[in-house]
């Protein structure tokens, strides 16, 4: 097998034990307290449709962990992101409500053909979640009733017309909207043609197409570019 990016740090040489949610957000909260620096959290919510195929419930228990660590209300730091938007749905209407958990939440947005995530017909079978939608600005107010925040991938937020790169209108929609919008996934040992560095990415996203945040492999540069 050879690793997608051969240069991080190096596969199957090491073994680590089984880690869950909860270890890692203990792990953060002392990681917090002995450092004096707040840091949030992004938890996704890997394919809960896929749990919910083999009879298993990812929602509610990630959201235990959650609240159990102290990640309860809107100011705790904490948001829960997914793909899935039925998930999303539930958590903002019936789940979250009913544990007690009030925390942010973005809305993933896959490209339109992916078979990222699967949505329950009413017969009981299963089909492929269309994302189309979601990619037109008139889309917006509607994903606004249950999530905070849109996560397209970055690369649908702009134009590109041979070496020029534009914002293609996307982001203004969504803050029309209300919504924040954090694309993914901005890598420094994969960028686009148009690009020679991640500061030339973060140069079109947070200069000219304005989004709030980014998600990225490399949060150390991105945040040494913030703080120039």
């Amino acid at each position: 097998d050879v690793p997608v990016f051969p240069y991080r740090f190096p596969l199957w040489q090491s073994t680590f034990g089984f880690q869950t949610l909860d270890s890692q957000l203990q792990l953060l909260r002392g990681l917090q307290k002995s450092t004096g620096r707040p840091m949030g959290v992004f938890v996704e919510l890997k394919t809960p449709w896929w749990h919910e195929q083999q009879g298993v419930d990812l929602v509610v228990p990630a959201l235990e962990v959650l609240a159990r660590n102290g990640y309860r209300n809107r100011d705790d730091g904490g948001w829960v992101i997914s793909f899935d938007p039925h998930a999303l749905q539930r958590i903002r209407h019936e789940a979250g409500p009913a544990a007690g958990v009030d925390l942010p939440l973005t809305q993933l947005i896959a490209s339109p053909y992916s078979y990222e995530t699967y949505e329950k017909r009413s017969d009981g079978s299963w089909a492929r979640y269309d994302y189309t939608p979601m990619h037109d600005a008139a889309a917006m107010p509607s994903i606004r009733t249950y999530a905070d925040a849109l996560g397209p991938n970055y690369h649908d937020l702009l134009s590109v017309d041979g070496g020029t790169v534009s914002d293609n209108g996307l982001t203004a929609a969504a803050h029309e909207a209300g919504l924040l919008v954090a694309p993914w996934t901005i890598r420094a040992d994969q960028l686009p043609p148009w690009a020679s560095s991640m500061d030339d990415v973060l140069d079109v996203l947070v200069r000219e197409v304005g989004v709030d945040a980014v998600i990225t492999d490399f949060p150390d540069l991105a945040r040494a570019y913030l703080d120039r």
